[in-house]
């Protein structure tokens, strides 16, 4: 029994608190619950092999069944698309395109070996209907509770969006935020920054810029500097915000020296607003300034749980979601690349939160909102976005108090 004078939100956690464990029916309310904005998406990682196989065969296209590379013409060894469909080929274009193998094809869940996946992906979407693959995965974020997506993409697939055939201020209304390679040359990453700053200068539902790719690749390590460098110049120029992936290191790939202070030289980069994964903060040598700039620069960090077990197979004490929260440093929850990872996306990332990381509902509820307050929303929108999610918040919480089934 409750007492008459506990809130919903209360009540609600005590709920939780007393189900922690018990995954069918957290993930069954987690489900209905509502999630607030996205803000750490990939769009080429949120395609699954169905969806893929579905438009390929829309397209008449042919595959080759050695490397999964595509064509409008049926050369030698290539098969039409609809073979996919048919073992052993699905099987192996699954596990081309995605960790859920875990090791198959000699790959293993580190980042570098990740991005093979997205090979074949990059490929194949050459041939599709851009606006058709925007549309499908807003689509799967509505379908999870998701009101509002900034969408992580390659700003040359951004080109090629015919605006005029979305509503991109629809639920989930949708944003963008261009990628840029930290594994290029540094002139060719100079070059492709300025070209997405420029853009999102000009361009309304271009927010902002990030830095993707395997943060221990050698090549990334040298220029690490260098590309903070080029950002910090064009901050001046341009005024575009950042949310920079970084945080993203271990001890297993790369030196003690290397883990010291990456996240903390973004901190000092002006214009950033967010950071993906920062899960190796822990190890940085300034972890007490890192903790004050944090929270006086008012930044948040991408928490993507499912993502970084995945990847680096971290256990939940080094999860660091309990740290940040104990430390006041702001959160918000992302499925980061879910199609690519085999999982079934955000809905997943908040029962990982709960179950195995043990938070309470009160926290998952705080950082739904902070998805809101930390995105690149105007003022004004996220009053109404935040309005929004109060109240379906309410329904919510209204709805679990009043009988339900038991799992």
């Amino acid at each position: 029994m409750y007492a008459a004078s506990e809130s919903p939100t209360i009540r609600v956690n005590n709920l939780f608190k007393d189900n922690t464990h018990n995954v069918n029916q957290i993930t069954a309310w987690v489900t209905k619950m509502p999630k607030g904005a996205n803000l750490h998406l990939h769009l080429l990682g949120a395609l699954y092999p169905k969806v893929l196989i579905k438009m390929a065969c829309e397209k008449n296209l042919f595959f080759n069944p050695q490397n999964f590379r595509f064509s409008k013409v049926e050369f030698d060894s290539y098969l039409p698309a609809e073979d996919l469909n048919n073992p052993p080929y699905y099987t192996n274009f699954c596990n081309a395109i995605t960790l859920r193998s875990n090791g198959a094809c000699g790959r293993t869940p580190h980042d570098h070996f990740m991005y093979d996946c997205f090979t074949p992906i990059f490929d194949l979407i050459d041939f599709l209907n851009i606006d058709e693959v925007v549309e499908k995965v807003r689509e799967q974020e509505k379908l999870a509770g998701v009101q509002y997506l900034e969408m992580y993409i390659p700003y040359t697939l951004f080109l090629k969006i015919d605006f005029e055939s979305h509503n991109f201020d629809t639920t989930p209304k949708t944003r963008f935020i261009f990628e840029v390679s930290r594994t290029q040359s540094n002139d060719q990453f100079d070059e492709e920054v300025e070209a997405c700053a420029n853009l999102c200068s000009t361009h309304r539902l271009a927010k902002a810029i990030t830095i993707v790719g395997a943060e221990d690749d050698p090549r990334a390590l040298a220029s690490f500097d260098h590309q903070l460098e080029t950002l910090k110049s064009l901050w001046g120029k341009y005024k575009i915000p950042y949310c920079i992936h970084a945080g993203e290191l271990t001890g297993e790939w790369v030196a003690p020296e290397d883990l010291s202070d990456h996240v903390f030289k973004v901190l000092q980069l002006p214009g950033v607003r967010r950071i993906g994964h920062a899960f190796d903060i822990v190890n940085e040598k300034k972890l007490d300034e890192i903790v004050k700039t944090f929270k006086a620069k008012d930044i948040a960090v991408e928490h993507c749980p499912i993502s970084n077990r995945k990847i680096w197979q971290l256990p939940t004490d080094k999860l660091i979601l309990g740290f940040l929260i104990k430390n006041g440093i702001p959160a918000v929850v992302g499925s980061d690349d879910p199609a690519v990872l085999a999982y079934e996306g955000i809905t997943q990332d908040f029962v990982d939160i709960i179950c195995k990381q043990e938070q309470p509902y009160v926290h998952v509820k705080m950082l739904v909102l902070n998805s809101i307050t930390y995105s690149l929303l105007s003022g004004h929108e996220k009053e109404q976005e935040t309005a929004l999610l109060n109240h379906k918040f309410e329904e919510f919480e209204k709805s679990l108090l009043n009988p339900a089934l038991v799992y």
